[in-house]
């Protein structure tokens, strides 16, 4: 049977509002995220405000590098389960990427994700990765 890749789930990210500075992350530049338990990365090339072309590439291929690595943390059927949920991230990682302003938009059969997103705290209890 031919692979038939899995329907993306929309999501937007707001910019939280009120994220104090030793949080260490910046809404407003690139980072990566774990759609099944919510683990967030951001580097400090990320970070930094005026990039040169190659500081971008190079964070860029950092949140790659980490996107590969963090995947291989979690097991195949945790994968697979989530591809064939339809869901955008697993309610605990909405709980999680909430605070960091990813919000899923809920589909019509899943009342888990929005409600982990609405108990989720207005900050983040853990800084992201970098």
């Amino acid at each position: 049977m031919p692979y038939t890749p899995p329907i993306r789930m929309p999501y937007l990210h707001v910019s939280p509002v009120g994220l104090p500075e030793e949080v260490g992350f910046n809404p407003h530049a690139p980072f990566a995220g774990c759609k099944i338990c919510g683990e967030v990365y951001q580097s400090d090339l990320d970070r930094k405000i005026d990039q040169t072309p190659h500081e971008n590439i190079q964070a860029l291929v950092q949140r790659r590098n980490w996107t590969f690595a963090h995947a291989r943390t979690h097991a195949d059927h945790e994968h697979r389960s989530l591809e064939l949920s339809g869901r955008f991230c697993t309610p605990e990682a909405a709980y999680k990427l909430a605070t960091f302003g990813v919000v899923s938009l809920p589909t019509l059969d899943d009342d888990e994700t929005p409600h982990a997103q609405r108990l989720a705290p207005k900050l983040p209890t853990d800084s992201p990765q970098s």
